[in-house]
């Protein structure tokens, strides 16, 4: 017996000698080493942290271990974090958020806006560098203590941190409200990067982000949503600006559903939806449900919608914002959508929100498929048919050298160059 002790105590006091010799971090998590091999670099531009290994990205944001929130991050490579669906990480809660963050207010709409001073949040730089992290699951805390626990994500908040060339893919997200794929709570920049995976939660919720106050340019969401209301394939919120960006795959929901942004009172250009196939009752829109004084210039939906009442192929509602005294817009855009069943449609637009003296919604140079969507009716824009609407020569104003491409169907957008 005493034997077996020397011998056991030996190879503990062995392994502990490779682990330091080897350049072995131990972090005070329980028994998980980590080694300079797993995350490397000192979180500068000029030489961030690189991860290397899943272990390494447990790293990411851990402040008290030496990897601040405003340090420069980057992946080595893929990174496989499907540990994260186990029942046993994390008490089954999978991936823990980065950047947890407070707020005053979480209102909508655009009388109180989701806040833009917040406390805490990513505020560093995190590039994926082409890279894939596979496999990660996401799971709301309950119960929720404060507001970060709110806003799951895979990033809780960005306070103007920037994401950049990132790909999540078979990514599985679970929440209720405020959920967001990437990024619950945007106050920084998004660039070059994606979700594809499922997305399951209940209202307010967005595929990639759930609120946008910052950018969010050439990035995608691909895959399945569920949710009940207030849900957007792309974002449930915008107040910023969102660029060359899409969604393609299918959303179920209740009502106040949205193929790319649910409530837009910031800029959508040059964004799409793409071959989305959604399913629910009330308040779909193709691309946007309200409007509220934002743009959606140089965009489109190509989608199909199942649903009953108050549906539109582009914006269910276009209006005018008090408290930006502003006109919502949309300019040379167009909606080819497919309508299953369904009452109150509007091809384009279902509904303008006027409001007498002040102000009404404007659209320019748009277009629907009157064919493909069945209804002739639409606050603004014109009714095309199939035919029609795939002739360079119907889109009048639109610009074919630099932003538009046409070849034998519907218009598509270039990239910007």
């Amino acid at each position: 017996m005493l034997k077996k002790k020397i011998a056991f105590g030996t190879v503990v006091f062995l392994l502990l000698i490779t682990t330091i010799v080897s350049g072995g971090i131990s972090t005070g998590t329980g028994t998980d080493l980590y080694l300079e091999e797993d995350i490397r670099g000192s979180g500068t531009a000029e030489d961030p942290f690189v991860i290397a290994s899943f272990r390494g990205l447990e790293l990411l944001g851990n402040e008290e271990e030496g990897y601040p929130l405003d340090a420069y991050y980057q992946l080595g490579n893929d990174i496989d974090a499907s540990l994260t669906q186990d029942e046993d990480y994390n008490k089954g809660q999978g991936w823990q958020p980065v950047g947890a963050f407070d707020l005053d207010s979480t209102s909508r709409g655009a009388t109180n806006q989701p806040s833009e001073d917040i406390i805490g949040g990513f505020a560093g730089v995190f590039d994926g560098a082409g890279y894939e992290i596979s496999g990660l699951y996401v799971k709301q805390v309950e119960p929720i203590v404060d507001a970060s626990d709110d806003y799951p994500g895979f990033f809780h908040a960005l306070n103007g941190g920037i994401v950049k060339n990132l790909g999540l893919v078979d990514a599985q997200f679970e929440g209720q409200d405020n959920l967001g794929a990437l990024v619950s709570y945007n106050l920084g920049s998004i660039k070059n990067s994606y979700v594809e995976g499922e997305v399951v939660g209940n209202e307010f919720f967005g595929g990639l982000v759930g609120i946008n106050l910052g950018e969010i340019e050439r990035s995608h969401f691909k895959g399945e949503i569920q949710g009940q209301s207030f849900v957007g394939g792309l974002a449930n919120y915008n107040a910023g600006v969102i660029e060359q960006s899409y969604v393609k795959g299918s959303i179920k929901a209740d009502k106040e559903v949205a193929g790319l942004v649910q409530y837009n009172v910031g800029r959508v250009e040059r964004s799409a939806v793409k071959g989305l196939a959604i399913e629910a009752t009330a308040g779909v829109g193709g691309l946007v449900t309200v409007n509220e004084g934002g743009e959606i210039i140089n965009s489109y939906a190509q989608a199909s919608i199942s649903g009953e009442s108050n549906l539109a192929g582009l914006v269910v509602v276009n209006g005018y914002n008090m408290d930006l005294s502003r006109e919502g817009l949309v300019k040379n855009s167009y909606a080819a959508v497919k309508v299953s069943a369904g009452q109150d449609l509007g091809g384009l637009v279902n509904f303008e929100d006027e409001l007498p003296g002040l102000g009404s919604a404007i659209v320019e140079n748009s277009y629907w498929d009157v064919e493909l969507f069945g209804q002739s009716q639409s606050f603004g824009g014109e009714a095309k048919s199939t035919e029609e609407m795939q002739r360079q020569s119907s889109y009048q104003g639109w610009d074919f050298d630099n932003v538009w491409s046409i070849d034998g169907g519907y218009p598509d957008l270039q990239l910007k160059k």
